[in-house]
């Protein structure tokens, strides 16, 4: 009898993490288990969206999930968070690989999905030759630490590039969200030794969406309904989103907004933005996903303006694949201007400073939904999970 494979996942963010990259890497193992794999697992408790460990025990079928941070305590700052995370998170995947340095233990394959980046330099010490080191990268740090040219953000971008380009050169290979996050890797840190591919992220709604009623006390019966769920911080351009809702609300009394997330970001909208029709409310549940994508007249994928090289916004297959409309402010050009400009039901803009923008997406929330294409139903299928356990 042939000996199971084993994989070993390194990430803070897995089950029941509810931010995307944990829900991702979630469906990541599930899929390498029904291959007949063995998956282990290193990660955190729960962090998200307080930025507080939230101790779990919960387990799964097949997976071996080892938790560690529960006595960590996070500042509040966002870059010293992230610091924090970096390295214990480091030290703490440094103790779970001692086996394997002193070969006590093998993996077939180790996936460290990044960032964190600090953590990647521990590729270049896995002592086993057949052991595959695959990297799959979220968001290129160096893109979004340049975002803003602060003094601390020049030193710590730094910092980032040194460290992002030798965790990416320990894989063997490299997996990117995007063509243009590949190019871009390539751009800042030159030819990379690792082999590379491209595989978007895939769709996680279950199967069966059935119709629900399990959120008729949020969209009550508001004709028209402007949703943005998902985390909140720099990248999304909170302050810029919450103000074209205010003038998209103001303008248009049959336009109701929302604004579904946590964490402090949210919490400094909810203070500082108020209106009879823009509502703030928690993430829903996982089983409520499908029904909130159905009752969205539009969904939002916002973006500040110079970061989508850096980053694809994950939620985007579950909004095509309900069949919902969606609008982006995004760069010209970029990964998500060009997958929108083949989806029927989509409005991309360009900049935050556009005086019609209000007026052009008050006429998009109102407009009666196009037929879907097979053109549209094509680019749906490229949201796959198969894709990325073909080249894994």
């Amino acid at each position: 009898m042939s000996r199971k494979k084993t994989t070993l996942l390194i990430s803070p963010f897995f089950y029941p993490e509810p931010v995307s990259t944990g829900k991702y890497n979630t469906h990541l193992a599930k899929g390498l288990v029904q291959q007949g794999r063995q998956v282990d697992v290193l990660c955190s408790h729960p962090i998200y969206p307080q930025w507080k460990p939230a101790v779990s025990n919960k387990t799964m079928c097949g997976i071996n999930i080892i938790r560690g941070g529960r006595f960590i305590r996070y500042p509040a700052s966002p870059l010293l968070r992230r610091l924090v995370l970096e390295v214990w998170f480091f030290f703490f995947v440094v103790r779970h690989l001692l086996p394997v340095w002193f070969r006590r233990k093998h993996y077939d394959s180790i996936i460290f999905i990044f960032p964190p980046n600090l953590v990647g330099l521990l590729a270049f010490l896995i002592p086993q030759k057949n052991t595959r080191i695959t990297g799959i990268v979220h968001d290129i740090q160096g893109v979004m630490a340049n975002s803003r040219a602060s003094l601390p953000r020049k030193l710590v971008m730094k910092m980032i590039h040194a460290i992002e380009r030798r965790s990416y050169q320990a894989c063997d290979k490299l997996i990117f969200l995007s063509e243009n996050m590949q190019k871009t890797a390539q751009r800042l840190y030159g030819k990379l030794s690792s082999e590379s591919a491209i595989c978007y992220p895939f769709i996680t709604l279950p199967p069966d969406t059935k119709a629900s009623h399990q959120l008729d006390d949020i969209f009550g019966k508001y004709q028209y309904s402007l949703v943005y769920s998902g985390a909140l911080g720099e990248k999304q351009a909170p302050d810029k989103l919450a103000e074209l809702f205010l003038s998209v609300i103001t303008k248009a009394p049959e336009i109701h907004a929302f604004i579904f997330s946590q964490g402090a970001v949210f919490n400094q909208l909810k203070s500082r933005y108020s209106h009879p029709q823009l509502h703030f409310h928690p993430f829903v549940d996982k089983s409520q996903l499908p029904e909130l994508l159905n009752r969205s007249s539009v969904q939002v994928i916002p973006q500040q303006t110079g970061t989508s090289d850096g980053a694809f916004p994950s939620k985007l297959p579950n909004i095509l694949a309900s069949h919902g409309k969606v609008f982006t402010i995004t760069d010209r050009g970029s990964e998500l201007d060009r997958l929108l400009q083949q989806y029927t039901r989509a409005l991309v803009c360009y900049s935050w400073e556009d005086n019609q923008l209000a007026d052009q997406l008050i006429h998009f929330v109102k407009k009666e939904n196009s037929s879907l294409l097979d053109e549209d139903e094509n680019l749906i299928q490229t949201f796959s999970l198969t894709k990325l356990l073909d080249e894994l």
